[in-house]
Formats: structure tokens, sequence, C-alpha cells
């Protein structure tokens, strides 16, 4: 009774520094979030839609390759879906490959280049976008959309800031909210109105972000560490509790 009594106390007081963490982790997520809603949310700039300013906005192929591969292998190339779209950018476990006659078939049509951008249209993560930071040929499922833009009128990066704001977002998705299937369509894409200021302003506000961008990740980073030696912490306290090592001094 007595050990249960000292690990109580424990646990509660670790139990409180975890929800301050996890108050601050979203403390931070709402600071980035309210920052791109002051650039955002301004009506001075002028918009476009999302097909003037933009080359090409495709999507990856209808039908999923057969055969998919788990490893890497010669002539094989990666195969991405809407799974591997965060907003953090691309998240490349858990990948498979498809065969290089395939893929030259689906690439032909949505050819992925350096910092296109993506956006997830169809299931829960509708709307979740990134830009493409892979520098190599690679295919992709119709879950995913992909945009490029006329870069002489839009910077890549800004264009995704806007996407990932609370305005984009809502642009995105204010007509599929509460559907029992969550998807948009090029056609939909396509009309989205993009705030275009002057290439210059765009390349400000793209440094701005990325500073502010920068500082929520590192605090980010040190509170989910805190985190888990936290929960780390509470497993060692029961192995000394066990062991009959726990601290009387605690």
């Amino acid at each position: 009774e007595r050990i249960v009594a000292k690990l109580d106390a424990l646990f509660s007081r670790i139990d409180q520094a975890i929800a301050q963490l996890q108050h601050t982790q979203a403390q931070t997520k709402a600071l980035f979030a309210s920052a791109l809603d002051a650039v955002f949310e301004s009506d001075k700039h002028q918009y476009k839609t999302l097909k003037e300013i933009s080359n090409l906005v495709t999507d990856g192929t209808h039908h999923s390759p057969k055969i998919q591969h788990p490893e890497a292998g010669p002539e094989r190339f990666k195969y991405l879906t809407s799974k591997n779209v965060k907003f953090h950018g691309l998240k490349l476990d858990n990948l498979t490959y498809i065969d290089k006659d395939v893929h030259e078939e689906i690439y032909n049509r949505c050819p992925p280049e350096y910092l296109d951008q993506l956006i997830t249209k169809d299931g829960a993560m509708t709307g979740t976008c990134c830009l493409n930071t892979l520098d190599e040929p690679y295919s992709l499922l119709s879950s995913v959309a992909l945009i490029k833009l006329k870069r002489e009128i839009m910077e890549p990066h800004f264009l995704n800031y806007f996407l990932r704001s609370p305005r984009g977002q809502n642009s995105m998705l204010e007509d599929i909210a509460g559907a029992a299937i969550t998807r948009t369509t090029l056609t939909k894409l396509k009309v989205l109105k993009i705030p275009v200021p002057p290439l210059a302003e765009q390349s400000k506000i793209v440094s701005q972000l990325d500073a502010i961008s920068e500082r929520t990740h590192a605090l980010t980073a040190a509170t989910s560490a805190q985190l888990e030696k936290l929960q780390a912490l509470k497993a060692s306290l029961l192995d000394a509790a066990f062991r009959g090592q726990l601290p009387s001094d605690q």
C-alpha cells in the first residue's frame, strides 16, 4: 500500500508535467496557424484561380498497379499515395515500388518534379498538402493531386503556406464538411482562389513564415522529447518499485 501510494503521488506529478507539455504543443500549433492567418486573411492581394497560376493540375493513376514490390530494386520506382503526403513533408517509410514499364505509363501523364505541389484529394486526410522534395522520378496514385506552377507568377513555398493556412484549408474543404466520404476533385481545385502578390513580396512572406516555422518546429521537437522522457520515467519507476528499489525520499 505504501508503494502504491508513493507511485500514485509520483505519477500524479508526472501527469501534470505531461499535461503542461501537451498544452505547450497545442499553443505552438495555434501560434503557427495564427501567423498564417495574419498573412492570408488580408484581402489586399490580387487573386487568381489555381488553374490560372499553373501549367498543369492533374492527379496520379486511377488504376493502382497490380504488382507492387515491398523493396527497391533494379528498374523499380517509388509509388506514392495519400498516406505519404503530410503537412510537414513527404513521409517515405513503408513505400512500395513498381516496375519501370508501369511507372513510365503513369509518369507520362503525371510527372512529379522538385517543388511541385502535392495535395491529398481523397479520404480522411483530404486537403493535406506539401511540396515535393524528391528530386527523382516516381509515380502517384489518383488520391494525390499534382500542381505544376507557373514559377514566374507563384513561388512554390508561398502557395504551400497558403494551402496549409486556415483560409486555404477552408477553401478546399468547405463543400465536403460533414460528408460521409471526404473527397475533392481536380475541377474544384482548379477554381480555388489563390492570393498572388508580387514575387518579391511572396519571397519576403515565405522568409518570415520559414523563420516562425523553424522556431515552432524546434519547440515541438523539444516538448516531444520531454514527453518521451516522462513516459519512460513512469516505466522506470514501476520497474524500480517491483524490484524494491524505489527511492524512499522521492
